[in-house]
């Protein structure tokens, strides 16, 4: 993972993030949080013989995987389904973990969100209908989209999860804009802000990446893209170049992104040993501010997680307003 801008880079070893009795080989796409005093991680392991799973383990002092800590996440599933990518994220000072669920051998991928323990323990399930998220068990009777409205091959992935005024939001997409006020009581949106803003940004289309964490009066987040080059840096590179910068939006409706880092803060190399997909991958999914910097939690290849360590003033100067 390249990354010129960090101050540090801190390799997971995926012999410290094990799987569940038979471990996996990759452990990747992580997200953190610190809650109650203690530091979890959630993460995505894969070996690409099965389907995903997900897991939870607090990490120490020095941010490695605290031994015996390891927990399964394993909420309750219809047969066929699998959840992977986890974003941890606080709200109402309740730990939340959302995933990514898939079925039909992953032709149907959703958003499902869930409250948790410190031990990765499932709590409660929120109900997400909204966009084209396709999990039909998140629907009343009678209200589940029919006909044109439901495509059996959806996507709704990479929701930006967080809390603002005490009231559950997301981002659904960063460009255009969209955050979603959700209604948590009604199981519906409360309001949709959306916006438009022109990203100085040449490394293909901008996707969700870690949960907004705000800093005086505005959110950040770093998102995740990626591009094919031309040339690719080698003859038989045939995949993507997945990368992630910051961008922050507005703390008050209607959330109107204000400033960019025009090139990737961090990338996939494509010169490291690749998984099974052949691209080159840093995908964030977790970023922590703590004492001026930031700690973003990425997938690294689709097989290693990484801790990248960020000066906030440093990227400030780098950023763009929008």
């Amino acid at each position: 993972m390249k990354a010129p801008l960090a101050e540090r880079i801190l390799s997971l070893p995926n012999a410290r993030l094990a799987g569940d009795g038979a471990a996996k080989r990759y452990a990747f796409n992580p997200s953190l949080a610190r809650w109650r005093g203690d530091l979890y991680l959630a993460y995505r392991a894969n070996d690409f013989r099965d389907d995903a799973t997900v897991h939870l383990c607090r990490l120490g002092p020095d941010f490695l995987p605290l031994p015996g800590s390891h927990r399964p996440f394993r909420p309750a599933l219809p047969p066929g389904q699998f959840i992977e990518d986890p974003r941890l994220f606080l709200f109402r000072e309740e730990l939340y973990c959302a995933c990514t669920l898939l079925g039909m051998q992953g032709q149907v991928q959703s958003q499902a969100l869930w409250r948790i323990d410190g031990e990765g323990r499932p709590l409660a399930r929120v109900p997400l209908p909204y966009g084209r998220n396709h999990n039909l068990n998140d629907y009343a009777p009678g209200t589940a989209p029919t006909g044109g409205a439901f495509h059996p091959f959806s996507t709704e992935k990479n929701w930006q999860f967080f809390e603002h005024a005490g009231q559950l939001h997301f981002v659904h997409a960063p460009q255009p804009h969209a955050v979603v006020a959700w209604d948590l009581g009604a199981g519906r949106p409360a309001a949709v802000h959306k916006t438009k803003a022109r990203f100085p940004w040449a490394f293909g289309t901008p996707r969700g990446g870690t949960p907004p964490v705000r800093v005086g009066d505005e959110y950040f987040s770093f998102l995740h893209a990626r591009y094919f080059p031309k040339p690719p840096p080698f003859p038989t590179f045939t995949g993507a170049i997945y990368g992630a910068t910051l961008y922050a939006f507005a703390a008050h409706p209607p959330f109107r992104p204000t400033r960019w880092v025009p090139f990737p803060l961090v990338e996939g190399d494509p010169f490291a040993p690749r998984a099974l997909f052949g691209s080159a991958v840093a995908y964030p999914a977790g970023a922590l501010f703590e004492a001026g910097r930031w700690i973003v939690a990425c997938g690294v290849n689709d097989r290693e997680s990484a801790l990248a360590f960020f000066d906030h003033e440093r990227l400030l100067q780098k950023s763009v307003l929008l």
